[in-house]
């Protein structure tokens, strides 16, 4: 990323975090593949209802029915119902396919900023605005891992506020793109994919059904009120593209028109030319 001159905006591409980060095996949630789908979550990019999903497709895929009631989402390996699959062969044959699925940063921002501080109330008098939370998360970010707080909270945070590009390293994945506006977006693009794994179709008919079901990203209008709060914040503006400049550059996002008009107005032209560039 070349170096640029501070703008008026006393704007520092120094501070922007790099691609690389300390901590990276520790954010992985390694998820073995199921069905031949090697899925890697991102934290508040849909991932509850596609490790649901996730489950239901593994004792599908062994002949069998999930638990009922069945509530964790990250071990659907580890419950009463799974030594009743033990020695159960496939019963079809699948096809390796890898994918992540991603999400505006700035929305996603925002549904962190709400799951994290209002919902779950775990960010303490730094929750109080979202201008406060991006000065935390970066905080959180910048120092690296060996300088926090040794604590499951800190962790917590800091995994749900980690770049999009710090998560699901190795081989390329097919990128999904969750539409915070449409939530039958998300089930239409896995559609597709469970074809190219081999799902037949009656088992994909009903995953598939279970993903529109699923829990919506937020509620939108809030989100939009969460989005604007940031755009109109100069620091806070700052803040979010220290963190997530390199989210758009590494998976070639095109920033919304609303963040591009607010980064030329408060950051200058040269900080908007150099997001927007496709050479990274």
């Amino acid at each position: 990323m070349p170096v640029l001159a501070t703008c008026r905006s006393k704007f520092r591409w120094r501070f922007v975090l790099p691609v690389h980060a300390e901590s990276r095996p520790d954010l992985d949630e390694r998820q073995n593949p199921v069905a031949g789908l090697d899925y890697c979550p991102i934290p508040k990019n849909g991932s509850s209802n596609m490790k649901r999903t996730m489950c239901r497709l593994y004792y599908a895929y062994h002949g069998t029915k999930p638990p009922r009631g069945f509530k964790d989402l990250n071990r659907c390996d580890i419950t009463e119902n799974w030594l009743t699959l033990v020695g159960k062969r496939p019963t079809w044959k699948a096809n390796t396919v890898k994918i992540v699925v991603l999400r505006d940063p700035l929305r996603r921002f925002a549904s962190a900023y709400e799951y994290l501080c209002k919902e779950r109330k775990r960010c303490g008098r730094s929750g109080k605005t979202i201008h406060t939370f991006a000065r935390m998360a970066y905080k959180l970010l910048a120092k690296g891992k060996s300088k926090l707080p040794k604590n499951p909270d800190t962790m917590h945070l800091r995994r749900h506020v980690a770049p999009q590009s710090w998560f699901c390293q190795g081989p390329q994945r097919l990128e999904i793109m969750l539409d915070d506006s449409n939530p039958n977006h998300l089930a239409k693009e896995m559609s597709d994919v469970f074809e190219r794994t081999n799902v037949p179709e009656r088992v994909s008919r009903k995953l598939l059904a279970n993903l529109r079901r699923g829990k919506r990203q937020g509620k939108l209008s809030s989100n939009d009120d969460l989005t604007q709060e940031v755009l109109s914040n100069t620091k806070t503006l700052s803040l979010f593209l220290y963190m997530y400049y390199n989210d758009y550059k590494t998976f070639q996002l095109t920033p919304s028109t609303q963040l591009q008009k607010a980064v030329e107005n408060r950051l200058g032209k040269k900080v908007l030319v150099n997001l927007r560039s496709k050479n990274f």
